[in-house]
């Protein structure tokens, strides 16, 4: 991925980002949505945990 498109994803999923502290999962591991699969990274020591269902993503 070339720095463009890391830039354009960054700006697209920066609406959809939320603190694990102020929206805890409901239940252990699974996005509100009920999924479970997602796409974790960690970048500037946050790691960050994307639901590959809904795209919400939640800083840990």
């Amino acid at each position: 991925m070339n720095r463009n498109e890391r830039e354009e994803v960054e700006v697209m999923s920066e609406e959809n980002i939320v603190l694990y502290k102020d929206e805890p999962d409901e239940h252990s591991g699974r996005c509100e949505c009920g999924n479970n699969v997602f796409k974790s990274r960690v970048e500037d020591g946050k790691f960050y945990r994307k639901c590959q269902e809904c795209g919400k993503t939640k800083i840990v």
